[in-house]
């Protein structure tokens, strides 16, 4: 991960499966509770054309399941 030079960062082990809630949201939050954990960023148009989302699925102890690049259609009902 590269951070820009006043991005909070805070590490841990690789694969520990910790996941850190910081700031305001960490008022809300409590262990035990299930996370969506989304990012944002502004492309261009010609970025948008190759862009693929990265989508990621773990357990109960965050550890990966699967990987995808689409979310599947939710039918209202």
């Amino acid at each position: 991960m590269r951070a820009r030079p006043f991005d909070p960062t805070i590490s841990v082990e690789r694969a520990s499966g910790i996941i850190s809630v910081n700031g305001a949201a960490a008022r809300r939050a409590a262990v035990g509770d299930i996370l969506i954990i989304a990012c944002y960023a502004a492309y261009s148009e010609l970025e948008l054309q190759k862009y693929e989302p990265k989508l990621v699925y773990v357990d109960g102890r965050n550890r990966i399941q699967r990987k995808g690049s689409a979310i599947p259609v939710q039918m209202a009902g």
